[in-house]
């Protein structure tokens, strides 16, 4: 997440998006391992659905560690506030038209041109997790068009 509450969609190493390297390796180095990964990294675009996946996922985590870890809790619950934010200010898909591959990298697109169900579900576990109207009122009027 950046200064501006946005989330790039994919942070992609071309050995691992091209190359079969196995899940255990790479989830090992999610955890922070080394495994003589020296690979060039590669940013794709900042991308509203995935910062709606981020917000509902992060207001999630807030329900599962509020009752063991407050700390964390609230750096979720932050981050989930942020991003909304930042669906709030950018009301249409971003990047226009919806998350492409770019040339030369297969990694996982969301297939779609339409980001009101990431949307919808980032406010309906927001309301779930904070209670706010501003959450429960986006969740009726989607409903009732």
């Amino acid at each position: 997440m950046l200064e501006t509450n946005r989330i790039y969609r994919f942070v992609c190493v071309l050995i691992i998006c091209f190359t079969s390297i196995s899940p255990a390796e790479i989830f090992v180095n999610q955890l922070g391992y080394r495994i003589n990964d020296l690979a060039t990294r590669y940013i794709y675009q900042i991308s509203s659905t995935a910062t709606g996946d981020f917000a509902f996922v992060m207001a999630r985590a807030v329900r599962i560690y509020q009752p063991f870890d407050s700390t964390f809790s609230n750096l979720c619950l932050n981050a989930a506030e942020l991003a909304w934010d930042y669906l709030a200010v950018h009301p249409n898909i971003v990047p226009t038209g919806g998350f492409s591959n770019s040339p030369g990298t297969v990694t996982g697109e969301y297939g779609d041109s339409d980001d009101h169900d990431e949307r919808l579900w980032a406010a309906v576990e927001l309301y779930l997790t904070t209670g706010s109207s501003e959450y429960h009122n986006l969740n009726k009027n989607s409903m009732s068009k």
